[in-house]
C-alpha cells in the first residue's frame, strides 16, 4: 500500500522561490503526496503564486509570523493527514526522485527518522555536496555535528507530534534541537546516501549567522541538556573543526 506523504513548507514573503519548490514537488515520481503550507501572513505574491497552481493537493493555513519556524513547522504537522512527514523550505529543491527512494529507504529499515545527503547552492549556482560518510548516527554524534539540513528529513508523524510539541521556541537553531530531542527517544537518525536535495544560500539565510547560532546552541546545551560549561566546549571545538568546509563554503558564498 503506499503511503500519504504530507510535505510541510512555511512560508514569509517567499515569492522569489516557492515556485521553485513547488515544481520540484510536483515533478516527484512518487505521486501520493500532500503539501501543507503554513504561511506567515506573507504581503509579497507567495499566496497568488500558490494558488496559481489550482492544486487541491497544496493547502494553506496561516499563522503570525512572532510564532516563529518552529510553530509554522509544528501546526504543519498537525493539518498533515499523512503518516509521514518530509520538510521543505520554500527556498530549497529536491531532485525528482526524493520521495520514492526515501520513502522506500525509509519504510525498508523500519525507520521513524531519517534524511538523506544533499548540496548547497551559492548565488552563483556554484554546488557543493554534502556526502554523508556514515549509514546512521545517535545523539552523541548529534551534539558535536550538523550532518541534517532540514529539506532532506523525512519522519514519523507520530514521533514528531508527540515530542516535537514542547520545544516550538523561535530561535536559530530550532531545527537543531528538534532533531537532538527526536534521537532521545529514537536510538539513530538512519541516512540515505543518495544525494537527493538542493538547499540554497539565500540572501537571508539564517545558518551564516554563526553569532546567533551559536548562542542557540549553547542554550539548548545548557537548558534542554543540562550539559556543563567544560562540555559545551568541548562540542564547541567539535562542531567546529567538524562543520569547518560547509561554513567556508557559506562565508565565500555571501562575501566574495
Amino acid at each position: 500500500m503506499t503511503d500519504l506523504i504530507s510535505i510541510v513548507i512555511p512560508t514569509y514573503n517567499s515569492e522569489k522561490t516557492i515556485k521553485r519548490a513547488l515544481n520540484s514537488v510536483l515533478n516527484q515520481s512518487y505521486k501520493k503526496w500532500e503539501v501543507i503550507i503554513i504561511d506567515s501572513y506573507s504581503t509579497d505574491k507567495t499566496i497568488k503564486i500558490i494558488k496559481s497552481y489550482g492544486s487541491e493537493k497544496i493547502k494553506i493555513f496561516y499563522l503570525s509570523k512572532n510564532k516563529g519556524l518552529a510553530n509554522a513547522r509544528y501546526l504543519g504537522i498537525k493539518k498533515s493527514n499523512g503518516k509521514v512527514i518530509a520538510f521543505l523550505d520554500s527556498d530549497d529543491t529536491w531532485n525528482k526522485n526524493k520521495l520514492s527512494y526515501h520513502i522506500n529507504f525509509y519504510k525498508s529499515n523500519s525507520a521513524r527518522f531519517t534524511c538523506t545527503a544533499y548540496s548547497l547552492i551559492n548565488k552563483n549556482n556554484t554546488k557543493k555536496k554534502i556526502q554523508l560518510n556514515l549509514s546512521k548516527f545517535d545523539f552523541k554524534y548529534l551534539l558535536s555535528n550538523r550532518p541534517i539540513a532540514l529539506s532532506t528529513v523525512m519522519v514519523e508523524k507520530r514521533l514528531a507530534l508527540d515530542k516535537f510539541k514542547n520545544y516550538l521556541r523561535n530561535d536559530y537553531a530550532e531545527d537543531y534541537l528538534w532533531w537532538l530531542v527526536a534521537l532521545k527517544y529514537e536510538t539513530y537518525c538512519h541516512i540515505l546516501p543518495k544525494n537527493l536535495s538542493n538547499i540554497y544560500l539565500g540572501e537571508q539565510n539564517r545558518s551564516l549567522n554563526f553569532f546567533k547560532n551559536y548562542i542557540s546552541l549553547s542554550k539548548i546545551y545548557k537548558y534542554d541538556f543540562k550539559l556543563d560549561n567544560l562540555k559545551i566546549l568541548k562540542i564547541y571545538a567539535l562542531l567546529f573543526y567538524r562543520t569547518l568546509g560547509k561554513n567556508i563554503f557559506k562565508f565565500k558564498s555571501f562575501y566574495f
